[in-house]
């Protein structure tokens, strides 16, 4: 799975991005972080990669100022999407509603939900 997609939400001024890099596998499982790029501060990036083993790492391959960021778990044959947890370096996302609601644009055949772990 690899996925880019900009997304404009009603009531943002900006366009956010969410970039989705996996392997394509049923079912996938790894960090993502939320940022801003330096060089366009009015959206959002979500960046879900499972090439990266640390919210930092994944901020710096996608160049992010990072906000936040927790675990995320993709599950293809059940079409659901499950965001969790917090980053140990950079805490939870300022916004989970705003991080489930971009992953439910991206994969809008699929049910995106937050679980409490």
């Amino acid at each position: 799975m690899h996925l880019r997609k900009r997304i404009q939400l009603p009531d943002r001024a900006g366009q956010d991005v969410v970039i989705l890099s996996a392997p394509d596998k049923d079912e996938v499982a790894g960090k993502f972080v939320v940022g801003r790029s330096p060089l366009d501060a009015s959206g959002l990036v979500v960046a879900f990669d499972t090439h990266c083993s640390f919210h930092k790492q994944a901020g710096a391959k996608y160049g992010l100022i990072v906000l936040g960021g927790g675990w995320c778990e993709i599950r293809h044959l059940r079409r659901e999407v499950w965001l969790s947890g917090a980053s140990t370096q950079f805490g939870r996302e300022p916004d989970r509603q705003l991080t489930l609601a971009l992953f439910r644009a991206a994969l809008p055949d699929y049910r995106v939900e937050e679980e409490d772990r």
